[in-house]
């Protein structure tokens, strides 16, 4: 099977508040020759409304102008005129189900997952970074195709940070990669906890349903689209 290539990991930005404490992912997307930055409308939120940027080696704060945003499928939109250049190339987006694109095909969802220290920190040190660019981690998934719902679920394990990222996936007809939706979680359980003498206590841990909640592309870009009027 096909796997992303340089041009789709590139799409994938890291996301941090301003004292560069790590908070998830963001996507860059392409509509009309206009650059966005889509992510969760509570990973913005944690940013304190104004996500730094890690790119060269370091946490970059940039000024965000804010496009649009629906409380409702907790995403938002932005642009900066400060996003550097040389982030990545543009990454097609189509439209609907593309010609090829097969019910419950392999896809992956990326994003930078966090890992959480003794000091209940994030930390940045176990995502690699290529001429200064942190590189996405991407996990297995199987895509929802359903273009009908605002908020679609997908087969995917996915951690803490990937809020944010793409779901992406390979449309063998074309030849390319697309944007099926950006993630904004994934649900989980309540399990309750046992002593050694097999008595529930009070404690609660949470089990991964294996699930990832997203934002399909469409309604992305008409959030776009009637934000800017088009």
């Amino acid at each position: 099977m096909k796997t992303p290539t340089a041009n789709v990991l590139s799409r994938l930005l890291w996301l941090g508040d301003t004292t560069n404490q790590v908070q998830g992912s963001g996507t860059l997307v392409s509509n009309d020759g206009a650059e966005y930055l889509v992510t969760a409308l509570h990973v913005f939120d944690s940013c304190r409304g104004n996500p730094s940027v890690r790119y060269r080696e370091e946490w970059h704060p940039l000024q965000w102008k804010v496009v649009a945003k629906d409380e409702s499928l907790d995403v938002i939109v932005l642009q900066s005129a400060q996003l550097p250049a040389d982030l990545g190339d543009r990454l097609p987006v189509l439209y609907g189900i593309p010609q090829g694109a097969i019910h419950a095909q392999i896809g992956y969802s990326l994003g930078f997952p966090g890992i959480i220290d003794s000091n209940n920190q994030l930390k940045t040190d176990h995502v690699m970074e290529i001429d200064g660019r942190p590189i996405p981690i991407a996990a297995l998934l199987v895509v929802n195709l359903s273009a009908e719902p605002k908020v679609q679920y997908s087969a995917s394990y996915i951690n803490k940070g990937f809020s944010g990222g793409a779901i992406v996936y390979h449309v063998a007809e074309q030849n390319m990669w697309t944007i099926a939706g950006i993630i904004m979680h994934f649900p989980v359980l309540p399990s309750p906890v046992y002593d050694k003498q097999g008595e529930k206590t009070v404690n609660v841990a949470t089990e991964h349903t294996g699930l990832v909640g997203y934002v399909p592309m469409s309604a992305v870009l008409q959030m776009i689209k009637d934000a800017e009027g088009e």
